[in-house]
C-alpha cells in the first residue's frame, strides 16, 4: 500500500513492496507504474512469488507499454535471469507476444543469443511452443540464422523440437540444408524422429510434417532418396475391404437417388388449376409434412455418407476404419428415415 508519512505527502511506506511494480505492471497502467518506481526505483529489481524480475512479468502479459517503460529506465533487465533460468525475451516468443519481442530485440539485439536453463534459444522456444509468426518474424528479419542450427542440452536444434511437437509449418521455415542433417545426442536427425514417432493413426499434422521434412531433404540433396517404411501398412488390407466400400458407396447414392427425387414427387401430386397453382394439394396436411422431414433426414444422412466412404478411400487405415464404420450407420438410419416415409406415403395415399 502507498501511504501518506509526512506533512507534505512525500514520502511512502511500501506494505509487501516486493511485488508492487509488478501489481502496477498487471494494471496495465503506466501512470501508476511511472508513481511507484520514481519514488522507489529498486523495486525494478524485484521478484515476484514466482522469481520472474519485472520485466519478464510484463513480456508475459504483453503489456508493450509497460516493457517500453522498464527498457527506458534500464535495458540490462532484459539480461536478468528468472528463477526458473529463462530470460524476458524467452517469456515473451513463448507467450506470443511478437510486438515485446521486436521491442526487446531493437533494444537488446544481443539477447537473441541467450540460453534458458536447458541451453535453448529464441528459436527453440517458438519452434516448441508453435509461435509460428514470432518464428517467421525471427528467420526472416532478426539475423538469426546461426541459432537455427544451436542446439540444447540434449542436441535439439530447433528444428528437432518443431519435428518432436509435429509443427509442420515451422518444419517449413527451419527446414535448411544444414539443420536437416544435424544429429542430436541420441544421433537422430529430424526425419529420423519425425519416422520414429509417427504412428499409423496419426493423419493429418504428423504426415504433413513429415511430408515437409522428406521434401526438404530431396530439394536440398536431389540424390536423397530416403525410404520410409511404416510400421504398418497404409493400405486396407485385401480386396474385400474396397468391395466393401463400393457397395455402401453404391447403396448410400441409390438412397440420396430415391430420395431427392421423392422429395419433388410428393404424394396427393400438385394443383393444376387457380387458384394456389402449383402448391401441394395435402400442403395442410400434417402427415406430408411427416413425409417430408423423413425424406429430408434420409437424403441429408444419405449425402454425408457418401462423403465419408470417399475420404475412406483416402488410404489411411484409421480413416478407413472410423469412416467405414460411420458410413455404415449412416447408410442404415439413412435407410430407417427413408422406410419411414415411405411409410407415411402409403398412409397418405
Amino acid at each position: 500500500m502507498l501511504g501518506n508519512d509526512g506533512p507534505e505527502g512525500r514520502s511512502f511506506n511500501l506494505e509487501g513492496r516486493q511485488d508492487l511494480a509488478h501489481a502496477a505492471l498487471n494494471s496495465m497502467s503506466t501512470d501508476i507504474l511511472d508513481v511507484i518506481l520514481n519514488e522507489y526505483p529498486s523495486l525494478v529489481d524485484e521478484r515476484d512469488e514466482e522469481g520472474n524480475s519485472c520485466l519478464s512479468f510484463g513480456a508475459s502479459i504483453g503489456f508493450y507499454k509497460g516493457v517500453c517503460n522498464l527498457l527506458d529506465r534500464s535495458t540490462s533487465s532484459a539480461f536478468e535471469c528468472n528463477d526458473d533460468g529463462s530470460f524476458p525475451i524467452h517469456v515473451a516468443v513463448e507467450k506470443g507476444h511478437i510486438e515485446v519481442v521486436k521491442e526487446i530485440l531493437k533494444r537488446c539485439p544481443y539477447s537473441k543469443h541467450l540460453l534458458n536453463k536447458k541451453g535453448q534459444n529464441i528459436l527453440h522456444i517458438a519452434a516448441e511452443s508453435g509461435k509460428f509468426e514470432i518464428l517467421r518474424h525471427l528467420t526472416r528479419y532478426e539475423q538469426t540464422n546461426l541459432l537455427a542450427s544451436e542446439q540444447d542440452v540434449d542436441g535439439n536444434t530447433p528444428l528437432h523440437l518443431a519435428t518432436i511437437k509435429w509443427r509442420p509449418r515451422a518444419v517449413c521455415e527451419l527446414g535448411g540444408q544444414e539443420n536437416l542433417l544435424i544429429q542430436n545426442n541420441r544421433g537422430l536427425t529430424a526425419l529420423d524422429i519425425a519416422e520414429s514417432k509417427l504412428k499409423p493413426h496419426y493423419i493429418y499434422r504428423e504426415r504433413y510434417t513429415l511430408l515437409v521434412l522428406v521434401e526438404a531433404h530431396v530439394q536440398n540433396d536431389p540424390r536423397c532418396r530416403h525410404t520410409m517404411t511404416p510400421t504398418r501398412s497404409i493400405t486396407p488390407k485385401g480386396g474385400r475391404n474396397k468391395d466393401y466400400i463400393n457397395a455402401l458407396l453404391v447403396v448410400a447414392a441409390l438412397i440420396a437417388t430415391v430420395t431427392f427425387t421423392a422429395g419433388f414427387t410428393i404424394p396427393g401430386g400438385y394443383r393444376s388449376s387457380t387458384p394456389n397453382l402449383g402448391m401441394a394439394n395435402l400442403a395442410t396436411n400434417t402427415r406430408l409434412l411427416l413425409f417430408l422431414i423423413y425424406d429430408i433426414l434420409a437424403l441429408e444422412i444419405s449425402f454425408v455418407a457418401v462423403v465419408s466412404l470417399i475420404l475412406a478411400q483416402l488410404g489411411d487405415p484409421a480413416l478407413y476404419q472410423s469412416f467405414a464404420r460411420v458410413a455404415m450407420a449412416l447408410v442404415c438410419l439413412a435407410i430407417y428415415f427413408m422406410s419411414l416415409a415411405f411409410f407415411v406415403a402409403m398412409v397418405i395415399a
